[in-house]
Protein backbone atom coordinates (compact mmCIF):
# COMPACT_ATOMS: atom_id res chain seq x y z
CA UNK A 1 0.00 0.00 0.00
CA UNK A 2 1.21 3.42 -0.91
CA UNK A 3 0.61 7.10 0.61
CA UNK A 4 0.79 10.36 -1.88
CA UNK A 5 1.02 13.25 0.26
CA UNK A 6 0.24 16.67 -1.24
CA UNK A 7 1.78 19.88 -0.30
CA UNK A 8 0.07 23.29 -0.64
CA UNK A 9 1.89 26.62 -0.14
CA UNK A 10 -0.49 29.42 1.58
CA UNK A 11 -0.64 32.74 0.73
CA UNK A 12 -2.49 34.27 3.66
CA UNK A 13 -3.57 37.95 3.68
CA UNK A 14 -2.50 40.63 6.64
CA UNK A 15 -5.71 39.07 8.88
CA UNK A 16 -4.93 35.51 8.27
CA UNK A 17 -1.25 35.28 8.66
CA UNK A 18 -2.05 37.53 12.13
CA UNK A 19 -4.63 34.59 12.85
CA UNK A 20 -2.02 32.06 11.99
CA UNK A 21 0.56 33.73 14.30
CA UNK A 22 -1.65 34.03 17.37
CA UNK A 23 -2.97 30.20 16.97
CA UNK A 24 0.65 29.13 17.26
CA UNK A 25 1.48 31.11 20.09
CA UNK A 26 -1.36 29.75 22.00
CA UNK A 27 -0.08 25.88 21.04
CA UNK A 28 3.28 26.87 22.22
CA UNK A 29 1.31 28.01 25.28
CA UNK A 30 -0.38 24.69 25.96
CA UNK A 31 2.36 22.95 25.14
CA UNK A 32 5.26 24.23 27.38
CA UNK A 33 1.98 23.76 30.31
CA UNK A 34 2.02 20.37 29.65
CA UNK A 35 5.44 20.01 29.88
Amino acid sequence: MSFRGFTYRLKPNALQEEAFLQFAGVCRLVWNLAL
